[in-house]
C-alpha cells in the first residue's frame, strides 16, 4: 500500500492536510489481474513468456 497526502499552506504559513489516501496503485492491480487471467486462459503462452514473479505481490 501507498500513502499520499494533499498539503496546502494557508495565508499564515500553516500547512494543512487537505486529503489523504492509502491504497495500492490501480495500475499494479490491473497488471497482476491481467497476469492471472492470461495464465488461466492461455497457460502455454504464459509459460512460454517466462514472466518473472512480481515481488512482493
Amino acid at each position: 500500500p501507498l500513502y499520499a497526502a494533499d498539503l496546502v499552506r494557508d495565508c499564515n504559513g500553516r500547512t494543512w492536510v487537505l486529503a489523504d489516501r492509502t491504497q495500492s496503485p490501480s495500475g499494479i492491480g490491473y497488471a497482476l489481474e491481467n497476469r492471472r487471467v492470461t495464465a488461466r486462459v492461455l497457460p502455454s503462452l504464459y509459460r512460454d513468456a517466462a514472466a518473472h514473479r512480481q515481488e512482493p505481490f
